[in-house]
């Protein structure tokens, strides 16, 4: 077995998105790579470019710090890629650096359980059908100017699946469709498709699709098992009912309160989708399926199409709540819970996240990374639990044991507030050397109302009380994507010394490097085990 005594974790800065690459090392030498993700969010100036120079310093990196033994003029190889959930802004990489999967030898490729084609067919079956819906929706808002700003806003959630209009398109596919069936090949445009070209990388590229259990993971190179860490699953979790828990208004669950205002519960067009019944086994209770065609025959509405012909249950729920009602009502039903729907596929997306905790057997650190898991996947851990053997003796670890060690926080969701939890989360992450890590940069895009004016995309993302309490809790020690000219220049060194030792301060400068190679800009930290 090959020991591990370090881990350098590079956080690349190419905007509003996640891309980390982790480098297991023996004393200096590495010995093995996990690469986990690599996308930016649609909008992200030079946002191609830059995933672009990311990608290639990726694979210089393989090839400089090779680990197979393998001759020099060969493919490096990337021992594990970690694919988190179906977002843009974690797998655009993969298209605009549209050589670099073909440039390199994955030897293990993880997905969260719901990327199984079969074990989590429902799943990707719900997925494309909402996608579908708010589609159809956005036809009809082209049909009106007065729905501009409601388009716009879907129109920002369907991004996080690929470019949906040409003019953000930099893909050189065309602007994606639609999520389309898992499995269907096509030119890679979406996050459907992305996946689909993840699965079918190369025979020698072993696929796990991971899920909460019992057993941790012993990692390994390319000559055998590596010693010293094991690596905890956390979610997604087995639950799919989960998915749907996407806030709470409990106190001391976030550091926001839930946000119950985002999805109007009292229209009747959240009736449908439990009426069309789309067989994944989930319960809704706020659905709605926006864009359904319908006419009017005489003073009654109908509805037609394949709707009506393949969900029975719809067309009784439609005859029940809209038959003698005005089409205008109708309308404004379901375009008014377009947006409600649009927050629910991109939120349920990022409750599919890979969470993983990854532990130095010796000391016990913990790296925390949940990806963008939120309520429902978060809360979920706390019902995982690991039989471990340390010292000879075996051992049940819970998450408040990892949340304890844990001196590398990955924030959830680049630190939107329903990505974190308090009382039962940061708050029991107690490590006196914890740092954080946030993937956020701010992005401009063009305000369509009063142009050439620019607006912030998510403006609400971070959350302010959320990482004014991350640099809190970590003293300072918090890598922010945006700040990237501030750790480079080191012009936070006054705010660090007032809150570190001095040897604290000495140890965590001496585990620090910002840089820029060849466009690419990256925060790296060194943790020992």
């Amino acid at each position: 077995m090959t020991p591990v005594d370090a881990i350098r974790i590079r956080m690349y800065c190419q905007g509003f998105g996640d891309c980390f690459l982790l480098t297991y090392m023996t004393g200096q030498q590495p010995v093995a790579h996990m690469l986990i993700d690599c996308g930016v969010l649609m909008g992200t100036q030079n946002g191609s470019d830059r995933i672009r120079a990311v990608a290639g310093h990726i694979r210089e990196t393989l090839i400089k710090e090779r680990t197979d033994g393998k001759p020099a003029d060969s493919n490096p190889t990337l021992d594990y890629l970690l694919v988190t959930h179906e977002h843009w802004d974690h797998l655009s990489g993969f298209v605009y650096a549209k050589d670099f999967l073909d440039s390199i030898q994955v030897n293990e490729l993880w997905l969260p359980w719901t990327e199984n084609p079969v074990a989590g067919r429902s799943i990707l079956d719900d997925r494309a059908r909402k996608f579908a819906a708010l589609t159809a929706a956005r036809s009809t808002f082209a049909l009106n100017p007065d729905l501009d700003d409601l388009d716009e806003k879907v129109a920002g959630f369907l991004d996080f699946f690929g470019p949906v209009d040409a003019e953000s398109d930099e893909t050189g596919n065309g602007s994606a469709t639609g999520l389309g069936a898992a499995g269907k090949k096509k030119a890679i445009r979406s996050t459907t498709d992305v996946m689909d070209k993840l699965r079918g990388l190369s025979p020698k590229t072993k696929i796990t699709y991971c899920q909460p259990g019992s057993d941790t993971i012993t990692l390994k190179n390319s000559t055998g098992p590596l010693s010293g860490l094991r690596v905890y699953v956390l979610g997604p979790p087995t639950d799919a009912r989960l998915f749907s828990m996407l806030e709470s208004n409990e106190k001391g669950v976030l550091y926001l309160g839930g946000n119950g205002g985002l999805i109007g519960k009292n229209s009747s067009g959240f009736g449908l989708m439990n009426a069309l019944d789309t067989g994944s086994g989930l319960t809704y209770s706020q659905p709605m399926f926006p864009g359904v065609p319908t006419k009017m025959v005489g003073d009654e509405a109908e509805l037609i199409g394949p709707f009506a012909d393949e969900f029975p249950g719809a067309k009784a729920f439609f005859d029940t709540t809209y038959k003698s009602k005005a089409w205008r009502g109708i309308e404004n039903d379901w375009l008014g819970a377009a947006e409600g729907l649009a927050l629910k596929l991109d939120e349920e997306t990022n409750n599919t996240s890979l969470a993983i905790a990854i532990e130095g057997i010796e000391n016990g650190k913990v790296l925390l990374f949940p990806a963008d898991a939120q309520v429902g996947n978060l809360q979920s851990w706390k019902n995982c639990s690991w039989r471990v053997s340390k010292d000879g003796q075996d051992k049940d670890v819970k998450i408040d044991d990892l949340l304890a060690q844990t001196v590398l926080y990955k924030a959830g969701h680049h630190g939107s507030h329903n990505a974190t939890l308090n009382e039962d989360g940061l708050e029991k992450m107690t490590h006196p050397d914890l740092v954080a890590m946030v993937t956020f940069e701010k992005v401009m895009v063009k305000d369509k109302k009063n142009p050439p004016n620019l607006k912030q995309q998510w403006p609400s993302i971070p959350h302010s009380a959320l990482l004014q309490r991350l640099k809190d809790r970590t003293r300072e020690r918090t890598f922010v994507v945006g700040d990237w000219q501030t750790w480079k220049d080191q012009t936070n060194e006054g705010k660090l010394r007032d809150v570190l030792s001095d040897g604290e301060f000495d140890q965590f400068i001496a585990a620090t490097h910002a840089a820029e190679v060849n466009d690419a800009k990256f925060i790296e930290y060194r943790i020992n085990l």
